[in-house]
C-alpha cells in the first residue's frame, strides 16, 4: 500500500479515521472491527 493510496482511502472513508487539523487519527480498534467485518466500501455505502 502506497502512502498515497492510504490518504485516499482515509478520504473516501474506506478506513475509518478522524481528522484534527492536518492530522489523520485512526483508532486501533476501529480499524480492528472494519478489518474483521471485511468493509472495504466507503462509510456512507454502509446501510
Amino acid at each position: 500500500m502506497t502512502k498515497p493510496g492510504v490518504y485516499k482511502w482515509l478520504k473516501e472513508g474506506v478506513i475509518p479515521a478522524y481528522k484534527i487539523g492536518s492530522t489523520w487519527l485512526i483508532l486501533r480498534d476501529e480499524l480492528k472491527e472494519t478489518l474483521r467485518a471485511g468493509a472495504n466500501v466507503k462509510q456512507s455505502e454502509e446501510t
